[in-house]
């Protein structure tokens, strides 16, 4: 009796020990693997990465090759997603669509973290008329139009191209970033550690980098993780319209446009591009869900 007593016993002391050495880092990875939809999300964006960083070795064609004896070819062994209205490979071109696609989303979110994350900082730590009426009415005039027009309107002022785009993309997740960090500084400036740092005299700056900004972290990373989806379809959406990425460079969005004129001849020039940019976006929102429910303290059950 003693000894069936006591092994459980030992075991609840092991597991309760062996979680008070896990890192923060280990407890994150531990919550998100129980999440199998993160797992799947996690999947195929290490997929799209690959396909996108050994995209020359992957893909079986240029992108950029016009075999004009085989237009709008239907799917084949020579061309397993057949063939466009130039005779290019469409398996190569979704290959090398995934590079663009990725920079997207890293290119848009750093130049809306950029923005947000230093404008919510002091906007948040200061509050006043600066905050008040300065930085909150232009973020409330901002999100007062939808992301996709007022991205649109950004990127035909500053002219048609990838890089124009990512800028006007970024300008408008800005506002949500913003917000974001404005409500995290508000929150944590006002804990007892955050008051004892400035009794003793700590720098403003020094206080917002080391202390105000790492506590703030988490809802900055699921923000992150779910702008890239959102980012990825802006361009995909800015590119159909033609004022995205220029051809001849391969973008998902730019072969859905492509595809306009042939899509009762050739279908598979508008399904393959559409089910890339299906998968993209998905795997991102599983991931940012995975990361939200590992990070929230409320859903750690």
């Amino acid at each position: 009796m003693s000894t069936s007593v006591t092994q459980p016993a030992q075991a609840k002391r092991q597991i309760e020990t062996t979680a008070r050495h896990e890192t923060p880092l280990g407890i994150f990875l531990r919550r998100f693997r129980k999440n199998k939809l993160a797992i799947v999300g996690a999947f195929i964006l290490t997929t799209m990465i690959v396909l996108a960083v050994f995209a020359p070795l992957i893909a079986p064609y240029d992108p950029l090759y016009q075999d004009l004896e085989r237009v709008l070819e239907s799917e084949s062994t020579a061309h397993p997603m057949g063939t466009d209205d130039l005779g290019r490979d469409v398996l190569s071109r979704i290959i090398y669509g995934a590079q663009l696609s990725l920079l997207a989303a890293i290119y848009a979110v750093g130049v809306a973290f950029l923005i947000g994350v230093p404008v919510g900082l002091f906007s948040g730590y200061y509050r006043g008329f600066w905050d008040e009426w300065v930085v909150m009415r232009i973020v409330d005039a901002m999100q007062a139009f939808p992301f996709l027009i007022l991205a649109l309107a950004l990127a035909a002022t500053l002219g048609a191209g990838f890089g124009n785009a990512m800028i006007a993309i970024g300008i408008g997740f800005s506002p949500a970033f913003i917000r974001i960090v404005r409500a995290q500084v508000m929150t944590v400036a006002n804990q007892e550690y955050i008051q004892a740092a400035r009794a003793v005299g700590v720098r403003d700056l020094r206080i917002l980098l080391r202390h105000i900004l790492p506590n703030s972290m988490a809802p900055l990373l699921v923000q992150t993780t779910l702008a890239m989806a959102s980012a990825i379809l802006a361009e995909a959406g800015l590119s159909f319209l033609g004022l995205g990425a220029q051809p001849p460079r391969p973008s998902w969005g730019q072969m859905l446009s492509g595809a306009q004129g042939y899509i009762s001849l050739a279908p598979w020039l508008a399904y393959w591009p559409g089910i890339a940019i299906f998968f993209a976006v998905l795997g991102f929102n599983l991931v940012g869900d995975g990361v939200r429910e590992a990070l929230d303290p409320k859903l750690r059950h």
